[in-house]
């Protein structure tokens, strides 16, 4: 799964009322790390529906990133004092979430390092960043300042896509087949979705219609170059290796599991799963197939028969033609379990139901 060079995880925002002592110390650090991290990742902080920095575009230049290493550093060490046995219950969770988020964001930057190994995580940033914007009822009044926003970062496209270009080095030729074709998604929206949303702020759509022939011609340079120069230079290796990878999966996860004990835990519980679909597809399968018994054991007992349950189960299924009735039937039982037992009150009257053509 792709990684974008780091977008804001899920942390505290704001001082809360009343903050005192340890507390409020901690919430000032984590205040000024909320904003300066929706700075820094524009497009994650649109899309968790903050709209401040929706004029931005991630800047992953090389000094840019260095400057968000040093930022993450800053913050470390600001936080490194505050002992989380000195604070409240709600603070000592959000303390939890900030040190996590610094420390993945280092891990990411610093070692990880998608900026240079992940072509993709430029193509779902640049993604991200249009379909946010766009995320509106046609009659939203909010049309004209988004795609303000969105000519805002259309602009900054070129420069993005040349940051990608300086950045990637040997990324694993997996990765970069797969962002030949992600690519061309981008491309098509520009193509295709973006010039119908122009209309909804008249006063932009030239410039919306000029920009956006930019960025067509940036992105399909960028396809020639993903295709002719990258991927004949793809030649990493994809894989982490057990200590980076365990590491990442801790921050992922927020949790001291071992890769390990995760393992065991999940082969346990799909064990047990099993199992129980076994225990409810033996009664169904006797009910379907009287007189037929199964003489394997195990893991070959438990596919033959829930197989067999499921074959017969989708065979029940309502068709094109009867599925307007079944749903009518279906609606109708409903009502009678909520009136039998008294659960709610339905309405007097019966809404008339109409099909109409897809």
């Amino acid at each position: 799964m792709s990684e974008s060079p780091r977008s804001p995880s899920h942390f505290p925002g704001g001082i809360p009322q009343g903050a005192q002592g340890a507390d409020l110390a901690f919430y000032t650090i984590a205040d000024r790390y909320l904003d300066d991290s929706m700075r820094a990742y524009p497009t994650g902080s649109t899309m968790a529906g903050y709209h401040e920095y929706d004029g931005l575009l991630e800047d992953l230049g090389a000094a840019a990133i260095l400057e968000k290493i040093d930022m993450a550093r800053r913050f470390q060490a600001e936080l490194a004092p505050i002992d989380p046995r000195s604070l409240t219950t709600s603070a000592r969770i959000d303390h939890r979430l900030v040190t996590n988020d610094v420390d993945a964001t280092l891990l990411s930057l610093s070692e990880l390092r998608p900026h240079e190994r992940d072509p993709q995580s430029y193509v779902d940033l640049l993604g991200n960043s249009t379909l946010y914007l766009t995320l509106l009822d046609p009659g939203s009044p909010a049309w004209s300042d988004r795609l303000a926003s969105l000519l805002s970062r259309m602009q900054q496209v070129p420069r993005f896509l040349s940051d990608a270009r300086a950045n990637l080095k040997n990324p694993p030729r997996v990765m970069t087949d797969m962002v030949i074709h992600t690519n061309a998604g981008s491309i098509a929206f520009f193509e295709r979705t973006a010039p119908t949303l122009f209309g909804r702020a008249p006063a932009l759509a030239p410039r919306l219609e000029r920009e956006n022939a930019r960025v067509l011609e940036a992105l399909r340079d960028y396809q020639r170059w993903l295709e002719e120069d990258l991927l004949p230079d793809s030649r990493g290796d994809w894989r982490l290796g057990k200590d980076l990878w365990t590491r990442k999966l801790r921050l992922t996860l927020q949790s001291l599991l071992t890769p390990e004990e995760i393992l065991r835990r999940a082969q346990e519980q799909l064990e047990a799963d099993r199992r129980r679909m076994l225990e409810i597809a033996l009664p169904l399968h006797r009910s379907l197939h009287p007189g037929h018994r199964h003489t394997e054991s195990g893991d070959d007992l438990i596919n033959a028969v829930v197989r067999e349950v499921l074959d017969d189960v989708t065979k029940r299924h309502s068709t094109r033609d009867t599925l307007f009735r079944d749903t009518q039937r279906a609606i109708a039982r409903i009502k009678t379990f909520i009136r039998e037992r008294d659960l709610i009150q339905l309405p007097p009257a019966t809404p008339r139901r109409s099909s109409s053509p897809i």
